[in-house]
């Protein structure tokens, strides 16, 4: 089988995986906390006109908060568009649902 970079090692080409470097570092340039603290750019962000009913107060945070949160997360829909899709940071941080499932400790 011929090798497409002879003179590289897996290494070079997975340096976090194979810990050879600094994660926190990109390109020689070291994140910064609020770039550390954000949302993977495959996950969504809330839709900061969201209203749940058009209620000025019902906004994505009002979501997360809320004792049936992670309900209305996973069925409830808002102009035929599930919530979790909407505030899709929230119902992942907060609940485990959606596209940003990943961020629930």
């Amino acid at each position: 089988m011929e090798s497409l970079a002879p003179d590289k090692l897996i290494k070079d080409f997975c340096p976090v995986t194979c810990g050879v470097c600094d994660p926190i570092k990109n390109n020689e340039t070291e994140l910064t906390p609020e770039e550390l603290s954000s949302p993977p750019s495959t996950c969504g962000e809330d839709d900061s006109d969201f209203r749940f009913k058009g209620k000025k107060k019902k906004d994505c945070e009002w979501l997360g908060n809320y004792r049936k949160g992670r309900k209305m997360c996973k069925k409830k829909k808002q102009d035929k568009i599930k919530l979790h899709k909407l505030c899709s940071h929230t119902c992942g941080l907060k609940f485990g649902i959606g596209q940003c499932k990943g961020l629930k400790k």
